[in-house]
């Protein structure tokens, strides 16, 4: 609105008449279109009634580029928490999974005792460099004691 005001401003003078005709229609067939694909925009002949015509229809134009960019951010912050949620719930499967390999080897290595004091240790535990440090512990550990011992230093 304010631009076009400014141009009224500037090319004001019959001599300019021309000019504001296809100023206006540029806006009109050009500006418009692009910025608002589904507005119902009226023939007008110059800056002048364009003028007025944007003025009534401004207040509505505004609230439905704002609920546009609304809906658009919206849409992106749901995109991304899927995705972070997706991948977050991805990593915690993997642990769980890899906890549960762990448990198994620790049970046929050293019994039900250390298999579940090691479930017990190791339930809330997702970080896979800790995990990855705790399979070498079960290949070297000389008893399920030792192992235990280990995982309580974590």
């Amino acid at each position: 609105q304010q631009e076009v005001d400014c141009l009224r401003e500037w090319l004001r003078g019959e001599e300019w008449a021309d000019l504001r005709r296809a100023v206006g229609k540029l806006i009109i067939e050009v500006v418009l279109p692009l910025r608002l694909p589904d507005l119902q925009i009226p023939e007008v002949q110059d800056l002048d009634q364009l003028d007025g015509w944007m003025e009534a229809n401004m207040k509505p134009w505004s609230e439905s580029i704002r609920a546009e960019a609304r809906a658009e951010a919206l849409a992106e912050g749901e995109a991304k928490g899927l995705a972070e949620g997706e991948a977050k719930g991805l990593a915690e499967g993997q642990a769980k999974g890899q906890v549960r390999i762990l448990v198994s080897q620790a049970r046929r290595k050293f019994g039900d005792s250390c298999a579940s004091a090691m479930a017990a240790l190791l339930g809330t535990v997702t970080s896979e460099t800790v995990l990855d440090e705790v399979g070498a512990w079960l290949l070297t550990c000389p008893s399920g004691d030792a192992l235990i011992a280990k995982i309580r230093e974590i």
